[in-house]
């Protein structure tokens, strides 16, 4: 007689291949995309190739649907803050670049969250660095990361995945650090261009500074708020009165 626990634990099995089947399947295929892009990346992010495509809609469509499979697959896509005001105007590029970040972000988000998402709430649940990034994962402190040059985008996406942090304030930050700073990388490259030097030093000090500051100023806030939080939720709580049956 087959017992009720033989049963489940010949179900269970089957559950656990099946999420596991698939769970590699996404790997794989985000690993094999980053292979491809990373093999081609030449011939979409120099100013030589992004001119001979023009300036149209089938080109802006193409450099969104890049950033996004882009950061979809791990990779750096920070190139196209640069290659793509050569052919848009400032807003324009802004525009393109944001879009092209907020669908990777919600692509790498994605990916992270259904392929090990489980696996680190099993495991990192109670660990100081999942509590860590659970605690500064606030609107401030991502606006903050992203607006700082040479910021790892597909690292916090695929970050944030992992820890399970909500999608929309990741993608409502995303939005508002990248429309800032695309739109600050694209009027810097429209000056160099104006002036005459070369895309290398389009990006100067002062505006590498300036997207410094902003961020630094976010974090800071983040702090600030977090600091306070705190010591307002202590205070309602020493100043709560206790009750005969709580004492």
């Amino acid at each position: 007689m087959i017992s009720a626990r033989h049963v489940k634990f010949g179900r269970y099995p089957s559950m656990i291949d099946s999420k596991y089947i698939w769970r590699m399947l996404l790997v794989l295929l985000a690993v094999v995309g980053a292979i491809v892009l990373y093999r081609q990346h030449g011939a979409w992010q120099t100013p030589e190739q992004l001119l001979a495509w023009g300036a149209g809609y089938g080109t802006a469509v193409l450099i969104v649907l890049i950033i996004a499979a882009t950061l979809t697959c791990g990779l750096s896509a920070s190139a196209f803050l640069i290659v793509t005001p050569l052919l848009f105007a400032p807003h324009w590029s802004a525009a393109i670049t944001t879009i092209g970040f907020a669908l990777g972000t919600i692509g790498g988000y994605t990916v992270a969250r259904l392929a090990g998402a489980a696996w680190v709430a099993a495991r990192f649940r109670d660990r100081r660095m999942h509590k860590f990034l659970q605690n500064h994962s606030s609107f401030l402190a991502l606006f903050g990361v992203r607006l700082i040059p040479a910021s790892p985008h597909s690292l916090i996406n695929y970050t944030a995945g992992l820890a399970a942090i909500p999608l929309p304030r990741l993608l409502g930050a995303t939005l508002a650090a990248l429309a800032i700073k695309s739109y600050v990388y694209a009027l810097a490259v429209h000056q160099a261009m104006r002036a005459g030097a070369t895309t290398d030093a389009a990006v100067g000090v002062t505006t590498l500074l300036s997207l410094l500051a902003v961020g630094a100023l976010a974090l800071l806030g983040h702090a600030i708020k977090r600091r306070y939080f705190r010591s307002d939720l202590i205070g309602n709580q020493i100043g709560k009165p206790v009750s005969l049956e709580e004492s």
